[in-house]
């Protein structure tokens, strides 16, 4: 809400173990029907460390351009590993703004 107390959480997707795929369309539409001004993503590496694979770091970066395009701040993305330790991409610099860099920097840079 306006004061940034959480509304409601869902899954809105499911992946399978080494991948899950970002549902853009449906992030905006859940955005929509709660009328959130900010949201905060979470998803899990159930075999792997927390650390963003260069697909998490561009689809999370894309899906901020949409939100943001729309007036929906991206407060977070965070991953949870296999051993329940957690990444907050904020944190780790995968929420800044790259603006003209190459894909390639995001990927290579952490």
């Amino acid at each position: 809400d306006n004061t940034n107390h959480m509304v409601s959480c869902t899954k809105l997707a499911e992946g399978f173990s080494d991948s899950v795929s970002l549902p853009k369309e449906e992030i905006v539409k859940f955005s929509f029907r709660y009328n959130a001004k900010n949201i905060i993503l979470a998803h899990n590496h159930p075999f792997g460390l927390a650390n963003p694979s260069a697909s998490d770091q561009i689809s999370t970066i894309e899906l901020k351009k949409a939100l943001s395009a729309l007036n929906i701040y991206l407060i977070d993305h965070i991953i949870v590993g296999k051993n329940l330790d957690a990444l907050s991409m904020r944190e780790y610099g995968c929420l800044e703004e790259f603006v003209d860099q190459d894909w390639t920097y995001l990927a290579s840079s952490k």
